[in-house]
């Protein structure tokens, strides 16, 4: 993984990055394995995780969640270390779909002959 962390304060600063993945199918994944790849961009208080604000999206293969081992474009997000807010792809208000978009949160992603690629932006 790759990290960069900075002590600016969050309101001078524009948090966020790009990132380009490569997508695998893993179709005999077992109910308790999970296997992906994901970019997060997280604000916090040095040493308080209940202050962490985040959010993540990538993809996932968890056949525990989407009950099959395909390929999911995946997202997490909070604003308070998951006390009270945050949840995966679209089961909460943190993430809003946008009209016409080429994938939604919790899609399958079809890896081509087992491999594909995306990008992601996330910006906070």
């Amino acid at each position: 993984y790759a990290c960069y962390d900075s002590d600016t304060t969050p309101k001078s600063v524009l948090t966020g990055g790009m990132g380009s993945f490569d997508v695998h199918s893993f179709p005999t994944l077992k109910n308790s394995n999970i296997i992906g790849s994901s970019m997060w961009v997280t604000n916090q208080k040095r040493g308080d995780y209940s202050s962490i604000n985040s959010a993540s999206a990538g993809w996932e293969v968890n056949p525990f969640i989407y009950g099959d081992s395909k390929t999911h474009f995946h997202t997490l997000w909070t604003a308070d270390g998951y006390k009270s807010t945050g949840c995966t792809n679209l089961e909460c208000d943190g993430f809003v779909p946008v009209n016409y978009a080429p994938i939604t949160p919790g899609d399958t992603i079809e890896a081509n002959g087992g491999q594909t690629k995306f990008t992601i932006k996330i910006f906070k």
